[in-house]
């Protein structure tokens, strides 16, 4: 892959459990990895959810492999402002190059 396709910069969030001032468990999120990445739109559609019509956007990120950090589909994607919830990871050709990751918006 070329290294200039790799043009738009995206960061992963994981879930820490912390407790606030009254020791109540609170699910806060921490950034834990920074990387540009190739985008790819899959597809849109809209949802009925509770009685409200929802728009579902898919997208697949492919980034470079990274060994500092092993991101789960438990971590999430910020892209423009707009939050990613991780549905599949790929390690492409099984190679340890590049990863594809599907994410999904919900509008």
């Amino acid at each position: 892959m070329n290294p200039g396709e790799l043009k738009h910069l995206i960061t992963f969030e994981r879930a820490v459990l912390k407790v606030d001032e009254d020791n109540i468990p609170v699910k806060e999120y921490e950034k834990i990895y920074t990387c540009r990445a190739k985008i790819y739109n899959i597809s849109g559609k809209e949802v009925i959810l509770n009685q409200g019509e929802s728009l579902e956007l898919s997208k697949r990120f492919i980034i470079r492999y990274t060994r500092s950090v092993k991101i789960t589909n438990t971590d999430r994607i910020i892209y423009n402002g707009e939050t990613y919830e991780i549905k599949y990871i790929n390690d492409v050709k099984e190679n340890r190059t590049l990863l594809e990751i599907v994410g999904e918006l919900f509008v």
